[in-house]
């Protein structure tokens, strides 16, 4: 249809959420579970269809123990109290916390050039300022910063923040990836980590479009782990690149419903020839006989609009009876046509266009041979002798 994931966003934020759906500020859709049972799919296509008309992506409601995660910053405070007698420190953390958004950005960078990672919690709670500068401020900070150490803070500060302190830091997650980058990455990859975590991870590296994370993302989303698989192959849709492309196609196939409709969603947000033709594949052999699916397929490839989608509709006319009609109609929809249910009209009708478009690309425009080298008007009159 993307805020750090469903895993960051903790009880005390969806407490009354967890039999419902949550609806992040972003358009984010939350919905109460993500294992979708083999009976259940009139319920899955309807949760996947709003989703796709709000724009949102879906994601499953879960909570993450606290113990789960790094300790966090104290609520007291918005950073580490300062050592004490430290007079110049204790001025420097007040000045982080002032009314004026220059000042605070001034106390930040006094605090990184006094200390660095004895404020930590500082940097790490300024993430989620008021001000996009002073948050950018604190993301640059705590790129100088140990990575392991400020990763786990950030992700302990997150998992105790609401809804808006999620949505500021998020803004500023892509500046970020150096640090968060490599850390995500190990969480994903070790086996021992919860499970809950590893789909903040797997969420983080897509919200940054994390390439080098592909290979992780790709192989935990095949992994028997329903809700991991579902987090994996969503960060790998958020990432929004035609180099995914090729992974799309695959989730398209992907014996969790959510999955696959997300992903053939996907595909027609990235569009392009890969991406068309992955859709006729779903159209013409819906995955896990899934016909829903299939017509949704066939909607997606009219609502393109691209000339490239004609023939991949004909030959779902061709090849899948039971959607000759939706196709069809998609294509009336596309050109205005009304060639009816015979594949071999709409085929003479497209090879017919295609050649004149041909025709009309192989004449030259009028300005093709530049001005003319001198001024038709006064050119002089023909002798009438």
């Amino acid at each position: 249809m993307a805020l750090l994931a469903f895993v960051i966003l903790l009880a005390p934020r969806f407490a009354s959420a967890v039999d419902g759906a949550a609806t992040r500020p972003d358009g984010l859709v939350i919905p109460g579970a993500t294992a979708i049972a083999v009976g259940d799919r009139a319920a899955t296509v309807a949760r996947v269809q709003k989703s796709m008309s709000s724009g949102g992506i879906l994601w499953p409601q879960k909570v993450l123990r606290q113990s789960d995660v790094a300790p966090a910053p104290s609520a007291s405070a918005p950073g580490a109290p300062p050592p004490s007698g430290n007079t110049a420190a204790t001025v420097l953390v007040e000045t982080a916390q002032s009314e004026d958004v220059f000042t605070r950005i001034q106390g930040l960078e006094g605090l990184a050039q006094s200390g660095g990672m004895e404020y930590v919690d500082t940097f790490v709670s300024a993430l989620a300022d008021p001000a996009p500068e002073v948050r950018e401020t604190a993301a640059a900070i705590l790129n100088r910063l140990e990575p392991a150490t400020a990763s786990k803070k950030v992700l302990a500060a997150l998992s105790m923040g609401d809804a808006e302190t999620v949505a500021r830091v998020d803004s500023v997650l892509p500046l970020l990836k150096d640090v968060l980058e490599p850390y995500m990455i190990r969480v994903l990859e070790t086996e021992e980590e919860p499970s809950l975590l590893k789909q903040a991870a797997a969420y983080t590296l897509g919200r940054m479009s994390s390439t080098v994370a592909v290979p992780v993302l790709v192989a935990r989303a095949w992994q028997p782990d329903a809700e991991l698989a579902t987090a994996c192959a969503h960060a790998l849709m958020a990432m929004n690149d035609p180099m995914v492309m090729p992974v799309l196609a695959n989730l398209a196939r992907h014996p969790i419903a959510e999955i696959r409709w997300s992903a053939v969603q996907s595909l027609a947000k990235l569009g392009g020839p890969e991406a068309l033709g992955a859709l006729g594949q779903a159209a013409i052999e819906p995955p896990e006989n899934d016909e829903e699916l299939g017509r949704q397929a066939v909607t997606l490839l009219g609502e393109t609009r691209a000339d490239a989608a004609i023939p991949v509709l004909i030959e779902v006319m061709r090849r899948n009876l039971g959607l000759r009609r939706a196709a069809v109609e998609a294509l009336h929809k596309m050109t205005g046509e009304d060639l009816g249910d015979r594949p071999s009209d709409w085929q003479a009708w497209y090879e017919a266009r295609l050649q004149d478009t041909q025709n009309q690309q192989a004449l030259p425009p009028p300005d093709a041979f530049g001005p003319l080298p001198f001024d038709v008007e006064y050119l002089p009159e023909p002798s009438r002798e």
